[in-house]
């Protein structure tokens, strides 16, 4: 069975892929940004499968097996959710470029570079944050 890690990143691959880096990390901001429903959502995402169908296929590894019955997730000690997520938080800047100002920039790097040049030519006025 594959790691939470291994499975983000391969979807984070699978996405890059698919969309390329810029429209893949537009779409994570979309998720994160706006209101989701994953269950609407997942009502049109597998139209015409039976539930039999998706269990077997989500309980069956990355080989096709089923988990094995030692594997109960429910016995785990020390588990607790979100443990992480104030630190992620606390290291995490996210900033939404005002409309009028968005289009003057291609991507990310195009962003980075411009605060660059500014903070270059604006040493004494850099706090360090």
């Amino acid at each position: 069975m594959r790691t939470d890690t291994e499975i983000r990143t391969e979807g984070l691959r699978a996405l890059a892929s698919s969309l390329g880096a810029v429209e893949a990390e537009r779409f994570v901001t979309i998720l994160l940004r706006e209101p989701f429903d994953y269950t609407e959502w997942r009502q049109h995402l597998w139209e015409g499968e039976d539930a039999v169908t998706l269990s077997r296929e989500a309980n069956a590894g990355p080989s096709g097996e089923p988990l094995r019955p030692e594997y109960d997730f429910r016995s785990l000690q020390g588990v607790q959710r979100g443990k992480y997520a104030a630190r992620y938080r606390e290291r995490l800047r996210m900033v939404r470029l005002a409309d009028d100002v968005a289009p003057a920039f291609a991507d990310e790097a195009a962003v980075n570079d411009a605060l660059r040049e500014y903070l270059r030519d604006h040493p004494a006025e850099h706090s360090g944050a």
